[in-house]
């Protein structure tokens, strides 16, 4: 985990009075030195995401979760202010669109929530997401297939439902769809979203539809059911049959 995370971290538990009244004081102190001595040893002082946000899961009682795929930490790299930092753990909450980044010692894991301005694109055990803006509204967007004529992007989101209980038992529940997603294309510089094969192929110049038709149909390709894998094997023959149009 790189030094920028591990410094933010150290500067939020020492100011959060919250944070440090939820152990008892001799054992909150123990755990502030050690993460403390674990940070300068390994990492040194680095205050690049100083103004990130101490992160407090706001869902207290609630079924499913808010973030894209398992209710776990990914492993992967952030790209922030120019800079690529590696080997980092990470959720991404798809209900609230935004990043977490955990540090965890052996008795302490605390997040944070780094400034979005400053986010460029992060990885999640192999997922690639970059930050792109589609009719005036910025996003992540999950990067499937990237060549200089064809893009595939995924936006994933969830929705939430917040429930009370009886009368004589007042408690708020907080109920999470599945992983919803939104599928686009960028052909040429042409921005435009999908949702089953026939949108996907009226996307692509008239003259290749046939072609790209005739592939998924021997290739039983469903664009709604279709993993990672299957979807850069049909991208990429898709963007050959567009470099074929471009070529004089």
């Amino acid at each position: 985990m790189h030094s920028c995370v591990i410094a933010v971290v150290l500067l939020f538990l020492s100011a959060d009075p919250l944070l440090n009244a939820q152990t008892q004081p001799d054992r909150g102190q123990a755990d502030f030195d050690q993460l403390y001595e674990f940070i300068l040893d390994k990492y040194g002082f680095d205050q690049v995401l100083v103004n990130g946000v101490v992160y407090a899961d706001k869902y207290w009682k609630k079924q499913g979760h808010q973030f894209l795929g398992e209710d776990r930490p990914y492993t992967g790299n952030l790209f922030f202010r120019g800079k690529e930092y590696k080997g980092l753990e990470m959720k991404y909450d798809i209900c609230n669109q935004q990043l977490i980044v955990f540090l965890r010692t052996s008795s302490i894991q605390q997040g944070i929530i780094p400034p979005d301005d400053f986010i460029s694109a992060f990885t999640l055990e192999g997922r690639s997401f970059s930050k792109m803006e589609f009719q005036g509204e910025p996003g992540y967007y999950q990067v499937v297939f990237d060549s200089d004529n064809l893009k595939c992007l995924y936006h994933w989101s969830k929705e939430t439902m917040e429930t009370a209980g009886s009368e004589n038992y007042k408690y708020f529940h907080y109920e999470f769809s599945d992983d919803k997603k939104k599928s686009f294309l960028n052909i040429n510089g042409s921005f435009g979203p999908y949702k089953r094969n026939s949108s996907f192929i009226d996307l692509f110049p008239e003259d290749i539809r046939p072609g790209i038709r005739h592939f998924m149909k021997e290739n039983r390709i469903k664009v709604t059911r279709c993993n990672d894998e299957g979807m850069i094997e049909l991208m990429t023959y898709c963007s050959t049959l567009l470099k074929k149009t471009e070529t004089p």
